[in-house]
């Protein structure tokens, strides 16, 4: 399949459309951050590595919270993979009856 004119034109098209999108979402972020207070000095001089002590309490209760969901999750999973298998069974014979 050759690459054609309208090809590239659509490419041209999507490319042009999506760099509108990244535009409209980057002024909506800029407008978000304004609103908050946030300048661009102190986006700078943040420090990914160590966070504000009120926002550190908070990620460590979201990461316990996550932490108690996956094990409550995993311990599901176990459950269900040690099913009986004579109960599975009838459900991959259609019309079948269990008693």
């Amino acid at each position: 399949m050759a690459f054609t004119e309208q090809d590239l034109a659509r490419q041209e098209q999507a490319v042009a459309g999506l760099l509108d999108e990244f535009l409209r979402l980057n002024g909506e972020f800029d407008a978000l951050l304004k609103a908050q207070g946030v300048t661009e000095e102190f986006l700078k001089d943040a420090d990914v590595n160590n966070p504000p002590p009120e926002l550190k309490t908070q990620l460590e209760a979201t990461r316990a919270t996550a932490k108690r969901a996956g094990e409550a999750r995993r311990g599901q999973a176990e459950r269900e993979t040690k099913a009986p298998a004579g109960l599975a069974a009838s459900a991959h014979r259609p019309g079948a009856i269990r008693m």
